[in-house]
Formats: structure tokens, C-alpha cells, sequence
């Protein structure tokens, strides 16, 4: 992680709080395929392809797609398009964009968890050895027991890289010496903030 908008984490705290019986939440994430699907529902450029994103089984597509982690070029950009214009990542649209529930794998790259939910997330490691932590507690939580999967996107972090990526000196020199900010401010109302009930949209 190469960027944290401090200034809003608490937010992030507060509403995985206020949800219990939320499994997992998740930062917006710059550099995620399925929150760079997102802000292109929402008409931001991001160049990437939203079926292989958002296909709740995407993670076992040939590795020939087109998906982000897998492209370091697709990476690169979506840094590049985040600082160009951070206020349009990190302001939603509306109050009702500012949760949005996830259906199937999502790439973990900065989560949160109420410890009320880690033996499940246990159990679920153990059941997918195989496949890792990652489609685990997203991918099998969800399919198997329809766990609840959400991202907070007034809270923004920067992921520099995948390790298939190969981008992380890149990306960390891209961000060295900039301030990143909202240039509108986002009014923060914990109290009219309601979960979503579609999923990938």
C-alpha cells in the first residue's frame, strides 16, 4: 500500500462497525480488478474488462484474459488516472455509491474484519488450501454462504502492485512527493448510510 487517505480512515472504521454482521469490508482500492469495475460503472477511465471483473468466477479464467492483476501495462494506468484526478476516486457520485456490495473473489488488498467473523474466516482457509486466504474468505464465503462482501469508497488506498504486476518500483515512484486529496470535501453521515442489496454495480 502506497497511499492511505488518513483523513478518512476512521470513517472506515466507523462503518465496519455499524454493519456486525458484515463479513468483509474493503478499502476503495486503486490497482483491484473488481473496484476498478466499479468506478467504471460509475464512468471513470479505467480501461479494464468488466466481465472478467465482475464474472463471479473470473478467478479460474484462463490466465490469457485480460484481468488487472495480471497486467502491469492496465496497472500503471489506473495510478496514472487516480492522481490526474483524485477527487473523482475518492468523492462517490452519491451517498446511495458510497457502500457497494461485491459478488464473488476480491483481491484483498487492504480489509476489514470484526473478530466476531475470524473463526468462520478460519474455517473457510482450511476448506480452500489450494487457492489461498484470498478466495477463501471472498469467494468461498460468498458462494458458499452468501457472506456479505463490501467496500467503503469514500476510503482510498493506493495498491502498488501485484507480484504478477511486476510495477511496484513504478508505481512507488509515482507517488513520491505528490499530496493526494479531495478537492470537495465528502460529508460523512454514519447514520443515513444503508447497505446495498445488488452486488457489482
Amino acid at each position: 500500500i502506497i497511499f492511505i487517505d488518513v483523513q478518512r480512515f476512521s470513517q472506515f472504521v466507523q462503518v465496519t462497525r455499524k454493519f456486525p454482521d458484515v463479513f468483509l469490508w474493503s478499502a476503495n482500492v486503486i490497482n483491484n480488478g473488481k473496484i476498478a469495475a466499479l468506478h467504471t460503472i460509475d464512468g471513470l477511465p479505467t480501461n479494464v474488462s468488466m466481465e472478467e471483473e465482475l464474472g463471479r468466477s473470473h478467478f479460474f479464467l484462463p490466465p490469457s484474459t485480460g484481468r488487472v492483476f495480471l497486467r502491469g501495462g492496465v496497472g500503471l494506468r489506473l495510478h496514472q488516472l487516480f492522481l490526474q484526478d483524485p477527487t473523482a476516486y475518492m468523492n462517490p457520485q452519491s451517498q446511495e455509491k458510497a457502500i457497494r456490495k461485491i459478488e464473488g473473489r476480491l483481491s484483498i488488498n487492504f480489509i476489514a474484519m470484526l473478530g466476531r467473523h475470524l473463526p468462520a474466516a478460519a474455517e473457510y482457509v482450511l476448506q480452500a488450501r489450494k487457492y489461498g486466504d484470498e478466495h477463501a474468505i471472498t469467494y468461498l464465503a460468498y458462494t458458499n454462504d452468501n457472506k456479505s462482501l463490501m467496500v467503503y469508497m469514500p476510503f482510498t488506498v493506493a495498491h502498488a502492485s501485484f507480484s504478477s504486476q511486476k510495477i511496484i518500483d513504478q508505481a512507488i515512484e509515482m507517488y513520491q512527493n505528490i499530496k493526494i486529496e479531495s478537492k470537495k470535501p465528502w460529508k460523512f453521515d454514519l447514520a443515513s448510510l444503508k447497505l446495498p442489496t445488488r452486488g457489482n454495480v
